[in-house]
């Protein structure tokens, strides 16, 4: 049995069990309001690749739910009682910050509070994206941050998904929604029939994967053009940990090969080894930088036009010129 595939079936199954949120406003200064505009779809076949293409593993068709939101209680949570996980975000020019609490009653796994605020620092706007219980369970999602726009305008956030089996990637990012700064307008970028987003740094173009297909895309925002890309190594395959080049005209991903395979109790990725890929977001062109290497090598930025930084199973930080394909520890 390929784990690849059992993998990809656990998650069709987890977005039909749970849906992402539609972000829920709650009694604030000026309270978001949430409207939804999706550019139409169209397609654009990527520049051809050598050799056979291997037909992709189809996942299950995601039925679209209410997610079940828990009646009572819904006063506020004692925090004294709870397990609480919390995260803070400063927006690039510091006029902003985003904060999210996820607080489970102790004892208790089949309800949760969430809250996530985004206020302006020494200012008097605050928007409440979420305050509320939710049922927890298989297939539970958060709000998570996903990026701050360039202008200072907009902030980015998506509903995250918490798999079961064996998961290589994250952000497990679903869904994508955008909040305007200056009025609380909440818009629905894209809905819930994606997995594993990441934002270009202009966000004008997102890349991800299809739920149903495992098609990966690259998604204009603007247009609705996406541009099928073919990562397919040949084999049992999962791929992530996105990296934009800093213009937005590229992008590289870990392509983990043979996963879930191996020593579990290893270092590094869960994987036999990994290849690190190139795309062209303009044409879907692939480049192999690097081929099924068993140092296990990641993608985990690219700040450098030149080059991208990696890590290897021992943790260990590597530069990679994008030119040259050198190698070199940092």
């Amino acid at each position: 049995m390929r784990h690849s595939a059992l993998f990809l079936v656990l998650i069709g199954l987890l977005a039909g069990c749970a849906p992402t949120k539609t972000p829920v406003p709650a009694s604030v200064m000026a309270a978001p309001t949430l409207t939804e505009t999706i550019a139409p779809i169209t397609t654009k076949a990527p520049n051809p690749t050598v050799g056979e293409t291997p037909t992709p593993t189809s996942w299950p068709t995601a039925t679209p739910l209410v997610y079940p939101i828990i009646t009572t209680p819904q006063e506020a949570p004692n925090l004294g009682d709870m397990d609480v996980d919390q995260w803070q975000q400063a927006s690039p020019d510091g006029r902003w910050q985003a904060a999210g609490m996820v607080a489970w009653p102790r004892g208790d796994f089949y309800e949760y509070h969430e809250m996530v605020t985004v206020f302006q620092t020494g200012g008097s706007n605050k928007w409440v994206l979420v305050d509320a219980w939710y049922a927890s369970g298989l297939g539970a999602s958060f709000l998570s941050p996903m990026q701050w726009s360039q202008d200072g305008q907009y902030f980015y956030f998506s509903n995250q998904v918490t798999p079961d089996g064996c998961v290589l990637f994250s952000p497990r990012s679903m869904d994508l929604y955008r909040l305007t700064l200056a009025t609380g307008e909440v818009q629905v970028v894209l809905p819930g029939s994606y997995f594993g987003l990441f934002l270009s740094p202009d966000a004008r173009l997102v890349a991800g994967f299809k739920q149903m297909t495992r098609e990966f895309v690259i998604r204009d925002l603007d247009t609705g053009e996406e541009i099928a890309v073919d990562l397919d190594p040949g084999t049992d395959y999962h791929a992530g940990a996105i990296v934009w080049s800093p213009e937005g005209d590229q992008l590289a991903l870990t392509l983990a090969i043979q996963p879930c395979s191996g020593d579990f109790t290893g270092m590094g990725l869960f994987t036999a080894s990994s290849s690190i890929v190139l795309v062209d977001t303009s044409t879907g062109a692939v480049q192999t930088l690097i081929e099924k290497d068993d140092r296990k090598f990641e993608t985990v930025s690219w700040d450098d036009p030149e080059s991208i930084t990696l890590k290897d199973k021992e943790g260990k930080l590597w530069s990679l010129n994008v030119e040259t394909g050198e190698l070199t520890v940092q």
